[in-house]
C-alpha cells in the first residue's frame, strides 16, 4: 500500500513507478481526505510507503493532516517507507516525518528522497528547469526509482535522503517563515478569458476553488501546492506579479523515460 500526495504529478509517476515495481497499489492522501477514509488494514507481508513532495524543506500541510488522521489496522513492523521528491534537496523534512510516524505508533525503515523537475515559481529567481534540465532529472529519477524499488523488495532498512547544504537553517528557520508569510492565496487572479474547463477547480486537492461568475475563486484554504497554476490548460493564473513570463510545469506520463 503506497499512499501518495502529488501537485503537479512528480510524486504520483514516482508512486505509480515503484507501485508497479513492487506490485503494490497507490492510493491518492488528497482522496482520501475527502472521502473520510482514514482506517486501513495492512496483510502480513504488506509494505506502508507514502509519497509525497517537500514543501519548503518541510512537510505539505495535506501530509501533515493525513498523517495525523490516519489508522493503520493490523500493522505489526511490516516494512514502512517514505520517498521526498525534490527540485534539489530535503532540508531536514525526513526527520520531521519520521517523528510523525513514530507518534503514531510506526516505525520507518527506509527513506529515500528523488531529484525532479522543479515546480516552484513564486520567488524571484525561482522559475522551471529548463527542457534538457527536466529531462535529465527524469533520466536520473528513473534510475533512482528502479534503485529504491529494489531496497523495498529486498526490505533493506536504509536512509538516503539528499539534504543539502545547511539542511537544520533551511527546515528550522525559512520553511516557518514560508509557512507563515508564503501560504496565502489572495495574490492567485487570472489575467485573460477563462474557459471554465475547471481544471483547476477539479485538480485542487483541498476543494480550495470554485468557479464564481465565469472565473474560479480562491476559498482561503490553500497549502500551495501550485497545481492549479501549473495545470491551468490556458496558462492564464498568476499570483500577483511574480509568474508573469514564467514557465509552468506537470508531468506528461507519455513523456517519462522508462
Amino acid at each position: 500500500m503506497i499512499f501518495y500526495f502529488s501537485g503537479t504529478g512528480n510524486s504520483k509517476w514516482v508512486a505509480d513507478s515503484i507501485a508497479d515495481n513492487t506490485g503494490e497499489h497507490t492510493l491518492s492522501m488528497a482522496e482520501a481526505i475527502h472521502g473520510r477514509d482514514f482506517i486501513f488494514e495492512l496483510s502480513d507481508d504488506e509494505v506502508l510507503g507514502f509519497v509525497f513532495p517537500v514543501h519548503a524543506w518541510g512537510l505539505p500541510l495535506i501530509v501533515i493532516r493525513f498523517i495525523s488522521q490516519i489508522r493503520i489496522v493490523n500493522y505489526s513492523c511490516q516494512y514502512v517507507f517514505f520517498v521526498m521528491t525534490c527540485g534539489d534537496d530535503t532540508g531536514l523534512a525526513p526527520n520531521l516525518f519520521v517523528k510523525a510516524l513514530n507518534r503514531h505508533g510506526l516505525h520507518c525503515n527506509g527513506g529515500f528522497s528523488v531529484q525532479m523537475p522543479n515546480s516552484y515559481i513564486l520567488m524571484p529567481g525561482f522559475d522551471i528547469d529548463s527542457k534538457a534540465v527536466q529531462k535529465d532529472k527524469l533520466a536520473k529519477g528513473s534510475e533512482r526509482v528502479k534503485e529504491i524499488s529494489a531496497y523495498i523488495n529486498n526490505r533493506k532498512n536504509r536512509f538516503a535522503c539528499h539534504k543539502g547544504v545547511f539542511p537544520a537553517l533551511k527546515t528550522y528557520i525559512l520553511k516557518p517563515l514560508f509557512f507563515k508569510y508564503m501560504i496565502d492565496d489572495k495574490p492567485f487572479h487570472i489575467e485573460g478569458a477563462c474557459d471554465m474547463c475547471r481544471v483547476c477547480e477539479h485538480s485542487c486537492p483541498v476543494s480550495n476553488i470554485h468557479l464564481k461568475g465565469g472565473e474560479p475563486v480562491w476559498s482561503g484554504h490553500c497549502i500551495m501546492c501550485l497545481a492549479c497554476i501549473h495545470r491551468c490548460p490556458s496558462g492564464i493564473i498568476q499570483y500577483g506579479n511574480r509568474t508573469q513570463n514564467k514557465g509552468r510545469y506537470f508531468l506528461n506520463y507519455k513523456e517519462c523515460i522508462k
